[in-house]
């Protein structure tokens, strides 16, 4: 299941955050995507790589980060077998799921890793 294999170091901001922060938190975590949370710690969107490459143009990069953000993002809980999450993530077109329990993140998977792991 994905309990086993996912990493609990979610890349998170808040919703107050700027583009700029949710690039640096991206960069920093690897994942290429930024979860933003609310201040109860729920999921409000997500901001991916490709998000960011789509609007480069037209932002601010000081703009707040939920400006260009995907609302309801895809999501897995941590019972999820492996090879469910790949068929998810692939059906999809993503690299990486997020693992929340009601609503809130408490791990992330990458493709690679699932498929290393299946």
């Amino acid at each position: 299941t994905l309990s086993e294999i996912m990493d609990n170091d979610v890349p998170i901001i808040y919703e107050d955050s700027s583009i700029i922060e949710a690039v640096l938190t991206m960069t920093e975590k690897k994942y290429g995507c930024s979860v933003i949370v609310n201040n109860q710690g729920r999921v409000k969107g997500i901001i991916t790589d490709g998000d960011l490459r789509r609007s480069i143009g037209s932002v601010n990069m000081n703009d707040k980060a939920i400006s260009i953000m995907k609302k309801d993002p895809i999501t897995a809980t941590e019972d999820l077998l492996i090879s469910s999450a790949v068929l998810l993530m692939n059906k999809n077109s993503i690299t990486s799921l997020l693992i929340a329990k009601k609503n809130i993140p408490i791990g992330i998977v990458n493709l690679k890793k699932c498929l290393e792991n299946e």
